[in-house]
């Protein structure tokens, strides 16, 4: 049995937490809090309105956010 604070537990989370760690945080040199703080915001914006996700098919998180509703309220 997995235990619910393992990576394997929750794998969407761990993608997403190991995507930021490699793009974002590994790659940022910060001098301050404030310029740490624009690069994460900047860093999730992308990730949720222009990544493309495969599992996604193809589309941005919010891209599909928005066409999971309309099917729905079809």
């Amino acid at each position: 049995m997995t235990p619910k604070r393992s990576a394997q537990y929750n794998p969407f989370a761990a993608a997403i937490l190991g995507a930021f760690k490699e793009e974002c945080v590994s790659q940022s040199d910060w001098s301050c809090y404030d310029d740490a703080v624009s690069t994460i915001d900047a860093w999730f914006h992308k990730y949720r309105h222009r990544r493309e996700q495969i599992a996604l098919g193809g589309l941005a998180p919010m891209e599909y956010r928005v066409k999971l509703l309309q099917e729905l309220a079809a």
